[in-house]
């Protein structure tokens, strides 16, 4: 399951999360005839989204960014932001807890 997380969170700090959505709606019919399958993506996009921005200071939506988007090492993301790991990891499970909180 937490893979499951870290995975929503990797897609959403690399600009992935989104793709899906856009290639839905390039074409009517085909939105038409997968409906569920864009309003799920859609869902989970917009979830993810929401749970950054209300749990996250600016100051750990870049540490996250450089976590899973830059894929920093803990000893980098220490060096560079001069958090420990352990500061770093409660955040992250903060944010898990609230996806899973959210449905996710």
């Amino acid at each position: 399951m937490a893979e499951r997380y870290d995975k929503l969170l990797t897609e959403y700090f690399n600009g992935t999360l989104d793709k899906p959505v856009a290639s839905y709606e390039v074409s009517g019919w085909f939105l038409e005839a997968h409906r569920d399958e864009y309003d799920d993506v859609k869902r989970v996009s917009l979830i993810v989204d929401n749970v950054v921005y209300d749990m996250l200071t600016t100051f750990y939506q870049n540490v996250f960014k450089a976590k899973y988007g830059d894929r920093m090492t803990s000893d980098d993301l220490h060096t560079t932001f001069d958090r420990t790991p352990t500061a770093i990891r409660k955040q992250k499970y903060k944010v898990k807890r609230k996806l899973k909180e959210a449905g996710l």
